[in-house]
């Protein structure tokens, strides 16, 4: 027989104006809706589209795009395979009816419009392959063996068919022939060049509820009747797809896994090739959608068009350039559809299941023909933190003309939310970009405002789905706002951050996730906002604790190891070399310990619970000395702070109890209780000496704390203060320059809540909201760097989620005075930092008199000289008012005389 000759690309254009290339366009609709039904091309150029559950066949005329019946099938069956064989007749076999597979098979006559039964499978199956061979006989193999839902065994135990048998259309029967490796169901059975068949992936059981798919693969070989496997592929999938490439190569694509128990499933992206002279699979580009149940077209140009697969996209896989590339969407999502590659070089798309997951009557075709298709790259652009006021350096996206066509470019745009956020130009739109030419786009960043920023740069062109562009971000910075920074080298959560004499900060151990320790050490730049690795520990450690020395060394102690084990060892890091060295151990094993350096150059550490003394660390001779015992019971993830006498306050620790470390006597004494027991609670130390403790947790895992409150070391009492606006547990705590503290994260909830992201500031017995941090996070780490600013890094998005690896700064508004006091009309340098940069700051007098204005540089400081003018004896306030940003701050300034 003759088979239809097919268009090439060049000559298949979109006919009769039906629309452009590389674009769908309607057809007229199916009869009846269907799914799950079969498309088979006939010798005279037509599609007959059968067994979509119902009896109802129907005929595609190219000519008219239109559908007509045909003869009706005897048996309504969906998850039939459909083979033209070599006399131009078509073998329907197989498939679910009335919930059960079926043995049937029947046989299509083009030249009469009937179907006639043939021989009866030995094996009654659905969601198996039929593969057309060479000698013409039809190879039919695996699927399932009951439409039951309870697969082949009693209950919900399930196994896919492991039998093949073939149709011999000269007699009409069917001839068992050897058995695959594994059972395999909604599997790819591709006839390879070498005549073999390739069987790839598939379902292979369930076993109570808890199903597998496989990523094993095997070749028939006709002349033997035999299975042998082959390499297999980098991931289990089933309902993939599978095209045999002009190059021999086997092209799989998307699918998805069962992934486990009941309904865990999961799709693929992710395509990969098979290579038959080596028998190995090997990676390839991923698509841009995730695709399952989809259709797989071989186009003439040998260019793949995979489409649907609870989608509506399409993807153009270039097996040359090894790309995808998008060109149109269909109008509908379809699963399980069909794609048939017509005469003239079109493919037409059929039924499937919609959106709603029915049955759809609905057809398109894909219009082939030269015409251009865009990639961009990278396909997102993510500007770190940007001063509001200042203007980036240009991130670039690169426009690549993949099609066969030239791309006219008319111009770009940017749209979404925050469009005057972000400036383009580009110089795609000079001259047309020819087919494999390559034009740039250039972004910059100009954020209007603190927080993230959003928009989409595009150009405008004669591709399908144009404008074509990428999605942009950046996050304004500003006063008392957080930029992004980093990321870290590794992900982590309970580590140490470190404050070194350089200004770098050093992060060390910690877990990626909740139980796994860890050894690394990396390195923060303020000056270039990075982070990079350091000499790893010579123990993981998760909750240890870290003190910087007089020397400039970092004693980093206690943890817990990869085995949960609490550790005693410690050692120190030396920032000249980068590298860890052992120090003698602890006399006890601990952790979530604190670490405070002390006056006289050594380190108490503390939290090692009920009646085991605390420990100082010698650094000049590298020894630990018990203290006396505890004055108090407490137990571990206490708050320790250095007061300005030199003494050192510990309280909470799962109680209420507070003592005080006296470095002269190495003793304890008790002093005064909080009014509410505390664990993992925040500390930190005011400019009038007092200590703010707030936040933690109830003890044994209560209920997260909001309240504050604050200890005199003058009178060893507490005394309550105004509580935060939200529950803080595995929060931070910084003081600030200007007297103030910052928390942030934490969790109020802390199951599978998510984590805070909110911050606020403590000042004068007070709470006020600032700029939540770009991210949720519990257990960071937040490390006031030079300048004011704090780094927060890490931490997770709920108490159970893995750590993260960004990281992020505020910025806070800050003021001071040179000199801070004097008599009326002394000259007074004012300078200050954190607000936009270029803004006018108004300076005021009490809040009423203009002493005089400064503009700010682009880093968002000033520095002016204002003359005190003629006032009462006393403290009065000079305050900076931001006009732009209406951020503001203030420094007392005493008159005297």
């Amino acid at each position: 027989m003759i088979l239809p000759v097919l268009a090439t690309t060049a000559n298949a254009a979109s006919a009769g104006g039906l629309g452009p290339p590389n674009t769908f366009v309607g057809t007229g609709p199916l009869g009846v809706a269907q799914s799950g039904q079969t498309a088979t091309l006939l010798p005279n150029g037509k599609v007959l589209v059968a067994a979509g559950g119902t009896t109802n066949a129907e005929l595609y005329n190219p000519a008219t795009r239109t559908f007509a019946p045909t003869a009706k099938m005897p048996l309504a069956v969906s998850g039939a395979t459909a083979t033209l064989l070599l006399s131009g007749k078509v073998l329907v076999a197989g498939g679910v009816h009335g919930f059960h597979q079926v043995t049937d098979a029947e046989l299509y006559s083009p030249a009469t419009g009937t179907w006639a039964a043939t021989g009866a499978m030995n094996v009654a199956r659905s969601g198996q392959t039929a593969t057309l061979l060479p000698d013409g006989q039809v190879l039919v193999a695996g699927g399932g063996c009951n439409g039951s839902g309870y697969g082949c065994d009693a209950g919900s135990f399930e196994a896919a068919l492991r039998s093949a048998e073939l149709y011999n259309p000269a007699t009409g029967t069917w001839t068992k022939t050897g058995s695959m490796k594994d059972g395999r169901e909604d599997f790819t059975a591709t006839l390879l060049k070498n005549g073999q068949v390739l069987a790839a992936g598939g379902f292979n059981n369930c076993d109570d509820d808890f199903c597998s798919d496989i990523n094993t693969a095997e070749l028939f070989n006709p002349a033997t009747g035999t299975w042998t496997q082959t390499g297999s592929m980098q991931g289990a999938r089933e309902q993939q797809s599978a095209t045999l490439l002009p190059n021999g190569e086997v092209l799989v694509a998307g699918g998805l896994n069962e992934g486990g128990f009941c309904c865990s499933q999961f799709e693929y992206s992710t395509a990969e090739l098979y290579s038959p002279a080596t028998g190995t699979w090997a990676p390839t580009a991923s698509m841009a959608a995730k695709h399952a149940g989809q259709t797989a077209t071989l186009l003439p140009n040998g260019w793949v068009v995979v489409a649907g697969g609870g989608t509506s996209v399409a993807e153009i896989y270039e097996p040359g350039p090894g790309i995808w590339v998008s060109p149109g969407a269909m109008s509908t999502a379809r699963t399980h559809q069909t794609a048939t590659l017509l005469a003239n070089g079109r493919v037409l798309v059929a039924g499937g299941d919609g959106p709603d997951g029915r049955p759809l009557s609905t057809a398109e075709e894909f219009l082939t023909g030269n015409g251009p298709l865009v990639t961009v790259t990278p396909g997102s652009i993510a500007f770190s933190g940007q001063l509001v006021g200042t203007v980036s350096a240009a991130h670039f996206y690169k426009v690549t003309n993949a099609g066969t066509a030239n791309l006219v470019v008319t111009g770009a745009t940017v749209s979404g939310k925050n469009p005057g956020d972000f400036r383009v130009h580009t110089g795609c739109a000079g001259a047309p970009v020819p087919p494999g030419g390559t034009c740039t786009v250039a972004v910059r960043f100009v954020p209007s405002s603190t927080s993230l920023r959003s928009a989409t740069v595009a150009v405008s062109d004669n591709a399908p789905l144009g404008p074509q562009g990428v999605p942009v971000t950046g996050f304004g910075g500003g006063p008392d706002a957080w930029t992004p920074v980093g990321p870290m080298t590794t992900a982590r959560e309970h580590f140490t951050a470190t404050l070194l004499p350089g200004g770098k900060v050093l992060m060390a151990g910690g877990q990626t996730v909740t139980g796994g320790s860890l050894a690394s050490a990396e390195l923060y730049n303020p000056a270039t906002r990075s982070f990079s690795a350091t000499g790893s520990l010579n123990a993981a450690r998760s909750d240890p604790a870290a003190a910087l020395l007089p020397g400039g060394k970092v004693l980093v102690t206690g943890g817990i190891d990869e085995n949960f084990a609490a550790l005693s060892s410690a050692e120190l890091y030396n920032p000249a070399t980068g590298t860890w060295a052992n120090t003698t151990p602890m006399n006890a094993a601990g952790s979530g310990l604190t670490a405070t350096p002390l006056r006289n150059g050594r380190v108490l550490v503390a939290g090692f619970g009920g009646t085991t003394p605390a420990e100082v660390y010698n650094p000049a001779t590298a020894t630990w000395t018990n203290t006396g015992p505890p004055a108090v019971s407490q137990g571990g993830f206490l708050a320790a702070t250095l007061l300005q006498s030199g003494q050192v306050l510990v309280a909470g620790g799962g109680t209420a109890a507070a003592q005080l470390y006296n470095p002269a006597t190495n003793a304890w004494k008790a002093t005064g209780s909080m009014s509410t027991a505390r664990q993992d609670a925040a500390a930190a130390l005011l400019p009038d000496g007092d200590v703010l403790v707030t936040g933690g947790a109830t003890p044994d895992g209560g209920a997260s704390l909001a309240s504050a409150e604050l200890y005199d070391p003058a009178t060893g009492k507490w005394s309550t203060t105004g509580s935060m606006n939200d529950a803080r547990f595995g929060a931070a705590a910084t003081a600030l320059p200007d007297g103030t503290v910052l928390a942030a994260g934490g969790c109020s909830t802390c199951g599978n809540q998510p984590a805070l992201s909110t911050a606020e500031v403590f000042n004068n017995g007070f709470w006020f909201p600032v700029h939540s941090m770009t991210e949720p996070r519990v257990f960071q780490t937040a490390t006031a760097l030079p300048g004011g600013s704090v780094l927060a890094a890490g931490g997770g998005p709920t108490y159970y989620a893995a750590a993260a690896s960004s990281a992020e700064v505020f910025t806070p508004v800050l003021m001071s005075l040179s000199p801070a006091s004097g008599a009326a009309g002394t000259k007074v340098t004012v300078t200050g930092s954190g607000f936009y940069a270029g803004e006018t700051v108004t300076l005021l007098w009490d809040s009423i008199t203009v002493l005089g204005r400064a503009k700010t540089t682009v880093t968002g400081s000033f520095s002016t000289t204002i003359t005190v003018p003629t006032a009462t004896a006393g403290a009065h306030m000079i305050t900076a008012q931001g006009r732009r940003s209406f951020a503001g701050t203030s420094a007392t300034f005493t008159v005297t005389g």
